[in-house]
């Protein structure tokens, strides 16, 4: 497989402009729904007449929130057959690849459970386990980025040219 890649250029592993748009826009669609469903289920339920009432755009933003991760999810595979798949041969960024991966798969085995299997009993902590983790998700893709991972390193006073 080495050999198969060796004659590709550096820059086939970056994402071209249409995919980083993708990806951009996917993700950033996707946290800004989970972020207004938290706003709304903690923040805008209005008190009724047995307990608190959801606020009644709540359901609505759960639902986009679901149609969204499964764009991001085809956003996804579509990095799986070039850009994961050559910086995994050329040993780039591993670590960085490796802790985007189980973050979007964490994220989706909660989702899913939250979907099918949440009740009473596991619905509280498991919302938090898949929220917590959403809202840390731009973060761990701005430092899995080679633009962010530079200006990270030249705050930080490193040379990014001896950290690779």
């Amino acid at each position: 497989m080495k050999g198969r890649l060796s004659g590709v250029s550096r820059c086939v592993i970056r994402l071209p402009a249409w995919q980083r748009k993708a990806v951009s826009l996917a993700f950033s669609a996707l946290w800004l729904s989970g972020v207004a469903w938290l706003l709304l289920h903690y923040y805008l339920a209005t008190e009724g007449d047995f307990g608190p009432r959801p606020h009644w755009l709540e359901p609505w933003s759960l639902r986009l929130h679901g149609l969204l991760a499964m764009i991001v999810l085809t956003v996804l595979g579509s990095l799986v057959p070039v850009h994961m798949k050559l910086a995994w041969a050329r040993a780039r960024n591993r670590a960085g690849g490796l802790l985007m991966v189980a973050v979007c798969v964490w994220l989706v085995l909660t989702g899913y459970a939250l979907w099918y299997f949440a009740n009473e009993a596991n619905q509280d902590w498991l919302s938090r386990l898949h929220w917590l983790c959403g809202l840390g998700l731009p973060l761990i893709l701005a430092a899995h980025t080679p633009v962010s991972r530079r200006r990270m390193m030249a705050r930080l006073g490193l040379n990014w040219s001896s950290a690779r």
